[in-house]
């Protein structure tokens, strides 16, 4: 295990580039850094205006940039990958971005904002192609399909919507309808990897199955006794992972929605979770201030990662499986080797 120490703050999340060389964290100290994934030792530091919060972070497909979203401000940014040199100023949000993703062929990036629009950005330019406007509230979520040809976005407004890119015309609208305004926000989206299914999460503690590109529901899988605060498909997209506060991770069949497993052990709320590239490991972070790691579709635990003093915000394998690093509220991220047999 290697300690990352240099942020002053709580890092609030962790990733591999896709060679698995690097390892980029971000923190609210206003600072995103890069660290060789090998050694640990610290490559880069990206430095945000003070109080703006850089999350979150993707690598670009090609490992050239790393992206960064805004929690506290209203740009996004692109950076080059080893120097952390600043390449380019993503404006024209009005409120925060608190989410971002590249295409697969890197060719463009996508942002959410609370302003109640997403924006696509040619990456190669920094220039905007267009903007995505539909949703009624804040728009927290964006994913691209595997095969590039649609963008998903999640809204505080009970919607996902499915736009096609690079045009920005809208495909569907899925919308979650309940008595119950707040229960019914869209906090997330995820893709299964053949893109047939958007799986996305809410507050009334179900996520959902969606079916690409009609939009139309296949399955909704209930049983969680609070909000989902993650999700996950398995590399293979047979299963979709939830994390919750009711403390306790869930595998679902896919397409069915099927209960597989319930995952207990944790003390406090899941708020991230990972699987590693084979897929027989289900890595899930908590406010517990530990990471567990679970056999995969049994869900058995495996070990328990205790070594935090505060909240596993982030977890991530690397591409390769054989490094995890996991990001924590104490100001620090951690590497680990898991020992899977």
């Amino acid at each position: 295990m290697a300690t990352l120490v240099g942020h002053e703050a709580s890092v609030s999340c962790s990733a591999f580039s896709r060679d698995g060389s690097y390892v980029a964290t971000a923190s609210l100290d206003s600072t995103a850094r890069l660290w060789d994934a090998a050694g640990g030792k610290e490559l880069a530091v990206m430095a945000a205006e003070p109080e703006d919060w850089m999350d979150p972070l993707v690598f670009s497909p090609n490992g050239r940039y790393l992206a960064s979203g805004s929690m506290k401000g209203t740009t996004a940014r692109l950076w080059t990958i080893p120097s952390g040199d600043l390449v380019a100023t993503l404006s024209g949000h009005r409120k925060e971005i608190p989410d971002i993703a590249f295409s697969p062929d890197g060719r463009y990036l996508a942002t959410s904002s609370l302003d109640h629009t997403a924006k696509l950005w040619e990456v190669s330019s920094g220039d905007l192609i267009g903007t995505l406007d539909g949703h009624d509230m804040w728009v927290v979520a964006v994913e691209f399909s595997p095969d590039g040809r649609y963008l998903a976005t999640g809204s505080y407004d009970q919607t996902a919507k499915l736009w096609a890119v690079p045009s920005g015309e809208l495909v569907a609208t899925m919308a979650v309808d309940g008595e119950s305004w707040r229960s019914h926000w869209v906090l997330d989206v995820a893709f299964s990897p053949d893109g047939q299914y958007l799986a996305t999460r809410n507050c009334d503690g179900a996520a959902r199955l969606w079916e690409i590109p009609s939009g139309k529901l296949t399955a909704t899988m209930n049983g969680h006794a609070g909000d989902v605060s993650c999700i996950a498909f398995s590399p293979d997209g047979v299963l979709l992972a939830t994390g919750s506060e009711d403390k306790t991770a869930k595998l679902w069949e896919v397409p069915s929605g099927r209960l597989l497993a319930t995952l207990k052990g944790h003390s406090d709320r899941v708020v991230s979770l990972a699987f590693s590239p084979d897929g027989r490991v289900l890595a899930t972070g908590s406010l517990d201030n530990t990471a567990r790691l679970w056999l995969v579709p049994s869900g058995k635990l495996i070990t328990t990662l205790s070594a935090h003093r505060s909240s596993v915000d982030s977890v991530a394998f690397s591409p390769n499986g054989q490094c995890l690093v996991t990001a924590s509220g104490d100001g620090t991220a951690k590497l680990w080797e898991p020992a899977v047999e």
